[in-house]
């Protein structure tokens, strides 16, 4: 009795032992036994990681869900790169024992940033971790690329970066110095392999305090609008990373740049200034201008000449604006304007406004010889342009002027025939006291006239057959009254302006009292072909000086 139940403890414990061993029995009989990691030492940012590693494992006769193979790669600033596979799942691991050799590319493990990491390999089984390897990694390439204008990089700077025409734009890298180095700029345009500029490591510069950020500066001297680019590229140990500024740049357009002063200085004189020297456009559009904002003065463009006058002669300050176009910007440029004119206004400039058809004078009668050519003006030339009534406003007035004085001229001619046609002529007042026969007439000595009843403008000499012929002893008298009545009816003529003259000289008075200078007028008439003496005596009888 007693050696049964030591059988049966012994029985029952055999059996605890064998449960013991079915609880904690390994997944993997044999278990791997020894892990050889091979990857490469060349590691870049963005690429798979490269390499090799060998598994040997012994008696596998159970391959269970739960054992599982582990690869971490580890960055104590970074997050953990990882991939864990079931160990039956793994490409190229068969069931049975043996040694395989696995590539790390199979895992696909990206690290994203450069610097140092720590490979970790290992096999789990239900969560017992069987076997393990470590090895260091160094990875190559980029933490940022980016783009800016001017050197002040290591501000945040914005996603769209503009610039322009003869502006200095810089690529920039934060990498560790791994490598080489090459930084490309293109252009609008540019194909991959045909960059517009591109730097080497050697012509980078770093920060003292931070060696690990580089950069390039370059100056744009022409115009190609868009977006460009900064592509940036890191090769380490035969494998090469590329990568884009994650900002972009974009070419705008250049607006007109003025090199005006601030002010101008303006007389009475008008200034004429050209505006081309004066505007640069770096994208060498063609520039329209365009001035206003005066009040005083007056502007005005011309293509590219500038005109400002000073009209008024004013004394004071005035401002111009000034734009200048290039069919996409505007530039506007304001100039201060000094004015020192006199204070007065000059007289006007414009022509004097004489009418355009001549003037027809009236007929005159032809004056005696007795009158010089200074004296009298030719016709002719007295032949000023019609003065209308709508440009002066005085030709009914002249008109009744002229009616009047010719009015007044006929009735003196008149007058005076009339009194000297009333004056007798004295041969007429000698009447003899008691009438003659005619013998007594015919013995009357030649040198008495005879006395007859017909009038004395008409007398008839009485001769004897035998006699010569007796003087006409009026004839000399009646000649001096035909003269003295022809000089009565001339004088008048002789002493009185012609109507040509007399409208001349109206024109200029009135020139006068508009404010023409004396000068002025005498060329306005000088061009109607009078002559200066006479002008001369009008102006003085007009007391224009």
């Amino acid at each position: 009795m007693g050696r049964t139940n030591y059988s049966l403890l012994a029985l029952l414990f055999f059996i605890f032992l064998f449960g013991i061993f079915l609880v904690l029995k390994p997944s993997i009989t044999g278990h791997a036994v020894s892990f050889t990691t091979e990857p490469a030492t060349g590691q870049v940012t963005e690429q798979p990681l490269q390499g090799n590693f060998t598994l040997t494992l012994g008696d596998a006769t159970d391959y269970s869900p739960t054992t599982l193979l582990e690869i971490r790669l580890i960055n104590e600033t970074l997050p953990v790169v990882q991939n864990i596979t079931p160990l039956t799942s793994v490409p190229g691991l068969s069931t049975q024992p043996a040694t395989y050799t696995l590539s790390l590319n199979t895992f696909n493990l990206r690290p994203a940033q450069p610097g140092t990491y720590s490979l970790i390999i290992n096999i789990t089984s239900n969560g017992q971790n069987i076997q393990t390897a470590t090895q260091s990694i160094t990875v190559a390439g980029f933490a940022d690329v980016l783009v800016a204008t001017g050197i002040d990089l290591a501000q945040l700077t914005p996603d769209r970066i503009q610039f322009q025409n003869n502006d200095t734009i810089a690529c920039a890298i934060q990498a560790p110095k791994l490598g080489t180095f090459q930084l490309s700029f293109y252009k609008p345009g540019d194909q991959l392999n045909s960059p517009f500029r591109t730097f080497a490591t050697n012509e980078l510069s770093c920060l003292p305090d931070s060696p690990d950020f580089c950069y390039v500066n370059l100056t744009i001297t022409e115009t190609v609008k868009g977006q460009w680019a900064c592509l940036a590229k890191n090769t380490y140990e035969g494998k090469t990373v590329s990568k884009l500024a994650r900002n972009s740049l974009e070419m705008i357009n250049s607006p007109p740049r003025s090199t005006l002063p601030a002010s101008l200085l303006l007389s009475n004189a008008s200034l004429t200034l050209d505006l081309a020297p004066y505007f640069i456009d770096l994208d060498n559009d063609p520039i329209t201008y365009q001035a206003s904002g005066t009040t005083i003065a007056s502007a005005n463009v011309s293509g590219t000449v500038l005109t400002i006058s000073n009209p008024t002669s004013a004394i004071g300050n005035d401002t111009l604006n000034l734009l200048a176009f290039d069919g996409f910007d505007t530039a506007e440029i304001n100039i201060s304007l000094s004015l020192e004119g006199t204070g007065i206004a000059p007289l006007p400039e414009e022509p004097l406004p004489l009418p355009e058809e001549p003037i027809t004078p009236a007929p005159t009668p032809e004056p005696l010889n007795t009158a010089t050519a200074d004296q009298q003006p030719n016709l002719a030339d007295a032949n000023l342009p019609k003065i209308t009534t709508e440009k002066t406003g005085l030709q009914p007035l002249q008109i009744l002027l002229f009616s009047f004085g010719g009015l007044i001229l006929l009735g003196g001619i008149g007058f005076a025939i009339y009194q000297l046609k009333k004056k007798k002529n004295p041969l007429e007042q000698l009447t003899p006291a008691q009438p003659q026969t005619l013998e007594q007439q015919l013995n009357q000595t030649p040198q008495q006239p005879v006395q007859t009843s017909q009038p004395v403008s008409n007398p008839t000499p009485v001769q004897s057959p035998s006699e010569p012929p007796v003087q006409n002893v009026t004839s000399q008298t009646q000649q001096e009254a035909i003269q003295s009545e022809q000089a009565a009816q001339s004088a008048p003529l002789e002493n009185q302006p012609s109507a040509a003259y007399l409208q001349a000289k109206t024109f200029a008075q009135q020139k006068k009292n508009q404010g023409f200078t004396k000068e002025q007028i005498k060329q306005a008439l000088l061009a109607k072909k009078w002559k200066e003496e006479t002008l001369e005596q009008m102006f003085t009888e007009l007391n224009i000086i």
